[in-house]
């Protein structure tokens, strides 16, 4: 079969390398399919690449060119994680794109550099915010010093898991299950020193920043997109 010849070449252009980069970056930010496929359909147009997008939360199929010419490249993604700071950073690169203040290859630079960033607060930090929030929550849900004191115990043990989960790929699956397993035996083995204890309000106070907030409304829409 002889070579197909064409003037758009998928698989040597500029343009196609940072749209598969940025499609990976977005999906695994935390945002919803759909607007991960608006997203790129309209980077596609303004980069004047024919192209098609199907994403899915744990996978994107992107296919450049047309008929007989198409190459298509599938991405398995990683769970997941919501990251507003990144998610931000990524808006602006398109924004750029899409203005013509940047061109391709800066924005594979830019987004490559956004996405292995290091996070700007030290583990201590992290785990301080955790015990914080949980005793903060323990307050408001009416504890008393002893729920105060055991929320923070078990809010700790939160951010620890939740650090844990980024270094586990099983963990990783299941970072808010095993925050609740832990935070229930826990709650339950301080009940004995701290009595009385209110493990309800213990318990939940020392999952609080597991709860879904942003995870819950890219789920909806997910859902809304029938994903």
């Amino acid at each position: 079969m002889p070579p197909v010849s064409s003037a758009f070449d998928p698989l040597r252009s500029a343009c196609p390398t940072f749209v598969v980069i940025l499609a990976r970056a977005l999906a695994e930010s935390g945002i919803p399919s759909s607007r991960v496929e608006m997203t790129l359909e309209a980077v596609a147009r303004k980069l004047n690449i024919p192209a098609q997008f199907f994403a899915m939360p744990t996978g994107i199929f992107a296919s450049f060119g047309d008929g007989v010419e198409q190459r298509t490249h599938m991405m398995r993604l990683t769970m997941p994680t919501t990251h507003i700071e990144r998610l931000t950073l990524l808006d602006e690169v398109v924004a750029d794109i899409l203005d013509g203040r940047t061109t391709a290859e800066q924005g594979t630079a830019r987004v490559m550099e956004i996405v292995s960033r290091p996070s700007r607060y030290p583990p201590w930090l992290v785990y301080a915010s955790f015990v914080l929030s949980s005793a903060c929550a323990a307050r408001l849900f009416g504890g008393g010093w002893r729920e105060i004191v055991a929320a923070s115990i078990i809010g700790l043990a939160t951010g620890l898991i939740d650090a844990l989960s980024t270094r586990s790929r099983r963990l990783a699956r299941l970072p808010e299950f095993a925050a609740a397993v832990c935070a229930a035996l826990v709650a339950v083995c301080l009940a004995l020193v701290f009595q009385p204890l209110n493990t309800t309000t213990t318990i939940l106070a020392g999952v609080v920043v597991m709860l879904p907030g942003m995870s819950l409304t890219t789920g909806i829409s997910e859902l809304a997109g029938r994903h």
